[in-house]
């Protein structure tokens, strides 16, 4: 767990310069999964498309996020 907190202080830091990168908002959707803070992860995988709408793996993420 320490080393996803890790990552998401790394990826949050560096936002400023990545803050359109839809592959960056994904990849941080994916952590929150694993650190169980769903809300955050639907928040980053909505970011994800709202950059990239075409992007099938934040959609995929997203739809089966919010089913579970």
């Amino acid at each position: 767990m320490e080393e996803y907190k890790m990552a998401v202080s790394l990826i949050e830091n560096n936002l400023e310069s990545t803050r359109e990168n839809s592959d960056i908002w994904y990849l941080l959707g994916e952590i929150y999964i694993k650190l169980d803070e769903i809300d955050k992860s639907i928040y980053c995988f909505a970011t994800s498309l709202r950059y990239e709408s075409q992007n099938e793996l934040a959609l995929i993420a997203i739809e089966n996020t919010i089913i579970e």
